[in-house]
This record gives C-alpha cells, sequence and structure tokens, in this order.
C-alpha cells in the first residue's frame, strides 16, 4: 500500500507531495512530482555514509594544517611494514650518498688548498725534500760540463697539481725505474703540474732519459701526458727558466745552451704536441735536425 503523501498517479497533483528515501524526509514540493530531478540524488546512500563522508573531508582539512614532519611520521604509522622497512632503507641510502658527496667535496678542497701550503719551498724541491729513495748515482757528465744541451720530455704519467700530489707521483714514479729497471729516475730535473721543479739525479749527474745522448745533456721531465690533455702552464714555463738560469749562475751549464725536444733528435712523441708548441716560443729553443743521432762528443764540438 503507497505511504501518505507519495503521489502514485501519473497526472498532476495539487496537494504537497513528499519524497521519502531511506526514511528521511529529503523535498517537499508542490506541483508535478515527475517535474523532480531524482537522478540528483543517491538512493542507496545512508546516514552513516554521509558522516563517513563528511568525516573524511574534516580529515582532509586537517592534514592540510599539520606541520610536515607530523604528517610524515603519521603516514609512516598508517604504512604496512614492509613499506616502513623500504622507506627506512632508502632514506639511509640517501643520507650515505650525500655524506660521500660532501666528504671528497670536502677533501678535493683540503688537498687543493692544503696541499701547496705544506711545501718546503716556492719552487726548488730537492731529493730529500721529496723523499727520494737513495739510489747510487756515480756517473757524472764533468768531461762535458758546462752542459750545452738541454733535452725536454714529457713522463706520460697523471698530472700532479699540488705538492702533495706531486710527491706522490715522483716517488711511485721512481719506484717504478728502481724495482723493474733497477735504476734511479731518469731526468735530472722535472716540473710539476703545480709549477715547482723536483730534483731528480740533478746537477752534473748522468741521467737516463735519452739514450746516446745522457752524458752530455741535462733531461727535463714534465710531469703529465702533454700528447693529449695535458696542458702547459705559464708558471710551468717560468720555474724551467728560473732553472736554467741558475745552473749557468753556479756553473753547470753554458750561457749558450740550446734546447732541443726529444722528438727533435730521435724518433719518438715526447715531448707532445702541447709542449712543443710551447718550447717554440723560448729563445734558446732549437728547432733543426742538427742535433739527431750525433753522439756527445761531435755535439760538443758543434755549440762551442
Amino acid at each position: 500500500m503507497p505511504r501518505r503523501g507519495v503521489h502514485t498517479e501519473s497526472g498532476p497533483s495539487t496537494t504537497a507531495d513528499v519524497i521519502m528515501l531511506n526514511d528521511r524526509n529529503v523535498a517537499t514540493v508542490s506541483g508535478d512530482v515527475a517535474s523532480i530531478q531524482t537522478s540528483q540524488f543517491n538512493a542507496t546512500e545512508g546516514p552513516r555514509d554521509v558522516e563517513t563522508n563528511a568525516s573524511n573531508a574534516q580529515k582532509s582539512e586537517k592534514d592540510k594544517d599539520i606541520p610536515f614532519s607530523r604528517y610524515l611520521r603519521k603516514v609512516v604509522k598508517t604504512s604496512s611494514r614492509v613499506i616502513r622497512a623500504l622507506s627506512i632503507a632508502a632514506f639511509v641510502i640517501l643520507l650515505t650518498v650525500v655524506a660521500f658527496m660532501l666528504y671528497f667535496t670536502i677533501m678535493a678542497n683540503f688537498s687543493s688548498e692544503d696541499g701547496d701550503r705544506t711545501a718546503p719551498h716556492e719552487w726548488d724541491i730537492s731529493r730529500v725534500l721529496w723523499q727520494a729513495r737513495w739510489a747510487n748515482n756515480t756517473q757524472r757528465t764533468t768531461a762535458f760540463d758546462p752542459i750545452r744541451l738541454v733535452i725536454i720530455q714529457h713522463t706520460v704519467t697523471p698530472d700532479c697539481f699540488t705538492f702533495v700530489a706531486c710527491v706522490a707521483a715522483l716517488r711511485n714514479l721512481q719506484s717504478y725505474f728502481l724495482i723493474n729497471l733497477h735504476y734511479d729516475i731518469p731526468y735530472n730535473f722535472m716540473i710539476g703540474n703545480d709549477g715547482r721543479v723536483y730534483e731528480g739525479r740533478g746537477w752534473g749527474m748522468v741521467g737516463a732519459h735519452t739514450f746516446m745522448y745522457n752524458r752530455c745533456t741535462l733531461g727535463l721531465g714534465f710531469v703529465g701526458n702533454y700528447d693529449r690533455h695535458t696542458q702547459v702552464s705559464k708558471l710551468q714555463i717560468e720555474r724551467m727558466k728560473l732553472l736554467l738560469e741558475k745552473g749557468v749562475r753556479e756553473g753547470f751549464l753554458d750561457p749558450n745552451y740550446h734546447i732541443v725536444a726529444a722528438s727533435d733528435i730521435q724518433n719518438t712523441d715526447s715531448p707532445g704536441s702541447n709542449l712543443y708548441d710551447a718550447l717554440k716560443e723560448l729563445d734558446h729553443f732549437e728547432h733543426t735536425d742538427r742535433f739527431r743521432n750525433v753522439d756527445c762528443e761531435v755535439i760538443y764540438g758543434m755549440v762551442s
């Protein structure tokens, strides 16, 4: 039997009609019931559903107002154990990566700044200062003093831009020659990328840098590979000039000495194209083949 107040006929009604949904009065209308858009109502939604939706909306508004840290803790508490474990692991990994990045950044700056502050001399570093190992160097260039020919080469080893790094590079280089070839570092002097001059065998000593020429020449080795990535700095060239001026002043080097690249006297790529271009700007540079494949006696007569 129809409930009172609900219009059951298809014709128009002149009385006030009430639509009943879920035992609640939703709307009271006058006129034609057919004009009511019943699609606007959810006939299946009960009081509890309405209350739940309202509660969720209130919680959403509250979540917007709480601080991020509290919100994060709240999310973690409501997550499963697996999700919490994965989140913690990801957070720990992120912290570890950041810590390593900070550590290596700080250490790089420390090495760059402190590495040079510990240098015992502005540019002239003796064997004692770079802690060279003892080697039995006894052969001298006495028969050809003062030396008249300077040969420039590169070491084809990693660059070193601080005193500490260059000391390590030279000690490694010396160890290689002593262990594998059973003789001392081959150059008389080496020029680091830090612009310092490091004593190898030193003044007046026969080197082992260029076959046929060791008895009557001064061998200088620039640390690095100047045929590819290593660039020559102005400081390196200026410090090399200081070394050669010192040699002239102390009588080890003839005032009219000649500078040659190793590639100009033998078949080699040394000292590399970058260094070779820098040498061409020097006053004492000899860019000819007149010293190629000749012995010390001939050289001594050529430049006397």
